[in-house]
């Protein structure tokens, strides 16, 4: 019979990975999309996709400690 803390486990590793993707993602959009020339938004992309990123960092390396 499956555990549902094996996969409750498992969904928490794929989550902290989509997370770091996303906050990458939200990291380089100024780039991508082209809208660099806005200070403000290229701030708040940099700073929220870097904390996205490090949280998510934070989780995985958490995670791989404790197994």
């Amino acid at each position: 019979m499956v555990d549902v803390d094996d996969i409750l486990t498992l969904l928490d590793r794929w989550e902290a990975y989509i997370n770091a993707v996303l906050g990458l993602w939200a990291g380089l959009s100024p780039w991508l999309l082209g809208f660099t020339g806005y200070d403000m938004a290229l701030l708040a992309h940099l700073g929220i996709g870097g904390s996205v990123v490090l949280i998510a960092v934070l989780e995985i390396w958490q995670a791989s400690r404790n197994t």
